[in-house]
């Protein structure tokens, strides 16, 4: 009741200037168990290199000129107007720098409606209304999650509902997340950090809250430190993790910069503008370029898949998984890192030896320090079998104490590999049943043999009949 009255009260003043509208802005909070992340909770965010420069200024839409300005962070003053502008509300209710880089303004009416705005201009276009929100309701925050590439909005019906809503800026349609606890309460705005943690707080509790983003789950920080009223927005430095509040204080009845303790919710006074309400605010965040592929090819060769790839910019890249598909599903065969951060061009190789002759497809799973992935395009590759059959001669030769040992099937056959020593004792047998054609390898390890000369046999009798017999030397030196 405290915020009615005096809002009220507040708005019979200002209408000697100008005309203020007394929409209501809303959202609500959640009390419980804190939200769980929606990230691997065993990865931590890697800010080594950074991942983007911290933000430096800040735009919002002011009440009183009814325009668009810009500020110094994290000093904000002086102020400068970019243009004036007035949304058919009276005012503007939030505003984000979205992961495409365009600004975003709502204006609250009902429906509410989203503007995208040059703030180097201020000229402002309309994208249309919202839709998917309850009857009534009207749009108080505005959140870009740069983890799942998500908009958020909070509103609803004020001392009704209070709702967290996922918004798909190309539809403008807005889905239901989760209603918060407390429905008669009015989360005047919301913000997302890098890792995916969203923040908010209430005009009505004077408290902040935290909450997860994809299930709605939100729990208590603690109070505000001042009595927070209408006109009011918030947004985060995605690089430094700062949480900024475009606050409108009830007791002094100005406008201030404030930080918010993410673990407290208490608010810190930066700057205090005086008689001013900024109703609208945004951060000049910018957000990782994500990995670009620019090609990704294979190639076979004797047995042996070549895959070839290379990258414009990487962001945040641990490493490429690679993955083949042979008919019942990805597997993973091998690792390759990645640049971390750069904007200079790379190319990447990575073979897998002695591929069966078939079919495949393979794909790269592009995963980030925060343990997000990304799956490039698939290639498909056929692999031959061998023309003939063959032995090939052991690598490393002298070895101590294994080596490898390699045959060639033309056609799927009944293989054999023996090992024999000088006096044509047999010492192990490497191989023994079927194989298909292709090319195959095996290790043998001589831990427990004397340094000498040793032989070693295939026969392999093919599916059509044909036979083959080889044999070759190797040198165990210890």
């Amino acid at each position: 009741m405290k915020k009615s009255l005096m809002f009220y009260a507040l708005t019979l003043c200002i209408m000697i200037g100008f005309t203020f509208s007394t929409l209501a802005q809303s959202a609500a909070p959640n009390a419980g168990k804190a939200p769980v992340i929606h990230q691997n909770p065993n990865v931590t965010w890697n800010n080594t290199p950074p991942l983007m420069p911290p933000g430096d200024t800040g735009y919002g839409w002011e009440a009183f000129s009814a325009s668009f300005i810009s500020f110094p962070l994290p000093a904000g003053n002086p102020w400068t107007t970019v243009a004036a502008w007035a949304p058919p509300a009276g005012y503007s209710s939030a505003a984000i720098r979205g992961g495409d880089g365009n600004y975003y303004f709502i204006d609250p009416s009902v429906p509410s409606s989203v503007y995208q705005v040059d703030m180097s201009t201020g000229t402002a276009s309309l994208l249309g209304a919202i839709t998917g929100m309850a009857s009534g309701a009207n749009v108080n925050g505005l959140a870009y999650d740069p983890v799942n590439d998500t908009y958020y909005i909070c509103g609803g019906v004020f001392g009704s509902t209070n709702n967290l809503y996922s918004l798909d800026m190309g539809t403008l349609t807005a889905t239901l997340v989760a209603s918060f606890v407390n429905t008669s309460g009015a989360m005047i705005g919301i913000a997302i950090n890098s890792s995916g943690v969203g923040f908010g707080f209430d005009l009505i509790d004077d408290n902040a809250y935290t909450f997860d983003p994809v299930s709605g789950t939100s729990s208590l920080l603690g109070p505000l430190g001042y009595d927070a009223n209408y006109a009011q927005d918030m947004d985060i430095d995605q690089a430094t993790g700062t949480i900024y509040l475009a606050a409108y204080n009830n007791t002094t009845g100005t406008a201030q910069l404030r930080t918010m303790d993410p673990a407290s919710g208490a608010t810190t006074l930066v700057y205090d503008w005086g008689a001013a309400e900024v109703s609208a605010f945004a951060v000049n965040n910018s957000y990782p370029t994500p990995v670009e592929l620019t090609s990704f090819t294979a190639s076979t060769n004797k047995g042996n898949v070549t895959l070839s790839w290379s990258t414009a910019t990487e962001t945040n890249n641990q490493r490429f998984e690679i993955q083949r598909n042979e008919g019942s599903g990805f597997v993973s065969v091998g690792f390759v890192n990645g640049q971390g951060t750069t904007t200079q061009q790379h190319s990447y190789a990575y073979i897998d030896k002695n591929v069966k002759a078939g079919s495949y497809t393979y794909r790269l799973k592009q995963v980030d320090f925060n343990g997000t992935a990304t799956y490039s395009n698939e290639v498909n590759v056929k692999v031959t079998p061998p023309a003939r059959f063959a032995l090939i001669q052991n690598y490393p030769n002298p070895f101590n104490p294994t080596t490898k040992i390699s045959f060639n099937l033309a056609v799927d056959s009944k293989v054999s590999l023996t090992v024999y020593n000088l006096l044509g004792q047999e010492i192990t047998k490497l191989a023994n049943g079927n194989y298909s054609a292709g090319i195959h390898e095996v290790t043998f390890n001589a831990t427990n043999l004397n340094s000498g000369v040793y032989f070693y046999r295939l026969t392999a009798t093919g599916n059509n009949g044909q036979s083959f017999a080889s044999v070759k030397k190797m040198i165990l030196t210890k």
